[in-house]
């Protein structure tokens, strides 16, 4: 009986401990509508002409795919 008595002490000393959330860093860099129209506005701002190009990426920069593809082999 005196194991139950023991679970019984230990069940009553077992409160969940208290969860640590991170703190907020920046408060004023989240968009309270879900938007982010400035990372909109920056994205609509990118000059590169390959991202509208059609094809793969690797027939882009042949020099970069062929290194790509060595370290893969060797790897």
């Amino acid at each position: 009986m005196a194991a139950s008595t023991r679970s019984a002490e230990h069940a009553e000393n077992t409160e969940p401990l208290p969860r640590e959330e991170p703190e907020v860093g920046s408060e004023e860099s989240v968009p309270t509508d879900g938007r982010d129209t400035e990372g909109e506005k920056l994205m609509k701002d990118v000059k590169n002409p390959k991202l509208h190009e059609p094809g793969l990426a690797e027939h882009k920069t042949p020099e970069k795919a062929e290194k790509a593809e060595g370290g893969k082999k060797a790897a």
